[in-house]
């Protein structure tokens, strides 16, 4: 009987561990801190209304000054109003009137107005509030200023209706830039998604406000960083219709790039000119889209992050189904590793590494990966332009994602090789790794400016490594990867043919 009575205490014991230890599963669950979704300018959550500065004082005094002035103009001033508090409380005001809905996001932003007019420039203003051209021409400018031994400021190009596209480059320039790592961040290529520029901002904010990081990855890389790719469509959305924005405004430019462009026939690439989605009448056609692609001829960046949103994912090249990715797909590997241990603030869906949302092509991810064998990824936030004072928490939650690319980048084992003449000038040479196989004819290259060539190494790249270009000699060498980010240098004959 004792034994007996022993054992029931045991399976009692047992029983209450396994109940404690569900219930502290199921309470990690259910406590998890999300963000609802509520962007601004959603009708079916937000009333933007007006009444007149004369009604100022009584407007704060009714509403205890809990809610902010969003926007004033011609004597109005415009704020955001829960719905539901709308029809309990303001609906009966006659000097409260509900503002037209197409109107442009400087209506709804907050701050708007405060940004791009300080005299004097300070790290921490970027993150006063979404940036529209203005605001991202003065920070980007005042960053150049600021942080000259760090920051470069560049025009890649102009846009459709002749609008700079501006970008900063970073870089520890009291260090050797020759054998720097090139990697691009770029945003707003679709202006609607404002959240978007802020990730950019975000790498800028947290390299630059820390020695650490500066010291880690400004040493060994240059960061290139695109806040607004999109100028023209970023116009439009926060002048004329926080609804539009998306493209150029005549093209959807990440559905234009030269890689299987318009051969999904799916609705998200179309080819109807009235479609979000549209194409382009040519592949490539677009202004904004040749200056990337110019910049990424010059640049051959190892890796890149085009930033999205909302579905909460990482996307991973190639993002269409029928394409086959080379083997080993290093691609596939370092983007687990990037979206490892993300806990976004998304109400419903865990963020996940994917091929793709749906069936899309002519995006810039999949040109960058096909022509250039970048490391490219799409990273999309989980929140489409929430209230401004929710973003760090949004940013913060996917700030792994690219530190973890360039930890990657830094820590895995690559191949780096330098091909020259004889006389020590840099050639662009075909380069064929003997374990490397490729579905789509892709071709590596050395630079043709500095003769890297660079590649992650992975268990499954063994063999050799052949050099190639036409009126010199072929050399053969064995994979040798290395740790740091020394290049291997190779010096190619002239052929006596």
């Amino acid at each position: 009987m004792k034994f007996i009575s022993k054992n029931r205490k045991l399976i009692l014991k047992f029983f209450f561990f396994i109940l404690s230890l569900f219930l502290c599963i199921q309470c990690s669950v259910f406590s998890k801190k999300t963000i609802p979704q509520a962007p601004l300018g959603d009708r079916s959550q937000w009333i933007l209304a007006s009444f007149p500065e004369s009604k100022l004082t009584l407007f704060q005094n009714l509403t205890n000054n809990k809610i902010e002035i969003r926007y004033r103009e011609n004597g109005l001033n415009y704020v955001l109003i829960a719905k539901e508090d709308w029809d309990l409380s303001y609906k009966s005001l006659e000097w409260m009137q509900i503002a037209k809905q197409d109107l442009g996001f400087k209506y709804y932003a907050g701050d708007y107005e405060k940004q791009a007019d300080a005299d004097h420039f300070q790290l921490t203003d970027i993150r006063l509030g979404y940036k529209d051209n203005r605001a991202n021409k003065h920070y980007l400018h005042s960053l150049a200023k600021s942080y000259p031994d760090l920051v470069e400021l560049h025009s890649i190009g102009k846009s459709n209706e002749n609008r700079p596209i501006l970008a900063l480059s970073l870089s520890n320039r009291k260090t050797d830039a020759s054998e720097k790592i090139p990697v691009l961040f770029h945003c707003s290529i679709h202006a609607n998604e404002v959240i978007t520029t802020e990730h950019c901002y975000d790498i800028i904010y947290f390299i630059l406000g820390s020695e650490k990081l500066i010291k880690k990855y400004l040493d060994s890389f240059q960061v290139w960083i695109i806040p607004i790719l999109n100028p023209d469509g970023s116009e439009i959305f926060w002048q004329s219709s926080h609804l539009l924005g998306r493209k150029n405004p005549n093209v959807d430019l990440n559905r234009n790039f030269p890689f299987q462009w318009g051969k999904s026939g799916g609705k998200y690439s179309s080819k109807n000119p009235e479609s979000p989605y549209y194409i382009g009448a040519n592949e490539g056609s677009e202004p904004e889209t040749k200056a990337f692609i110019s910049l990424a001829d010059s640049q051959k960046f190892v890796a890149s992050v085009g930033y999205h949103a909302y579905a909460n994912s990482l996307l991973i090249p190639y993002s269409i189904e029928s394409v086959t990715n080379p083997d080993p797909d290093i691609a596939l590997v370092i983007g687990e590793k990037m979206a490892n241990g993300i806990e976004s603030l998304h109400p419903d869906k865990e963020f996940t590494a994917k091929k793709n949302l749906y069936s899309v092509d002519g995006v810039d991810q999949d040109y960058l990966f096909f022509e250039h064998g970048t490391l490219a990824f799409i990273m999309e936030s989980s929140h489409l332009n929430p209230d401004y004072h929710l973003t760090p928490a949004i940013l913060k939650s996917f700030r792994s994602v690219w530190t973890n690319l360039l930890d990657q980048i830094s820590d895995r084992e690559k191949i780096i090789l330098r091909i020259t003449d004889e006389l020590g000038y840099p050639l662009e040479a075909d380069i064929f790794l003997d374990s490397m196989k490729f579905s789509q004819g892709e071709k590596r290259k050395s630079h043709y400016k500095t003769g890297i060539f660079f590649q992650i190494w992975n268990e499954k790249l063994t063999g050799n490594i052949r050099i190639e270009k036409k009126g010199y000699e072929t050399v053969i060498i064995p994979i040798r990867p290395e740790q740091n980010f020394t290049p291997e240098p190779i010096r190619l004959k002239k052929s006596k043919d």
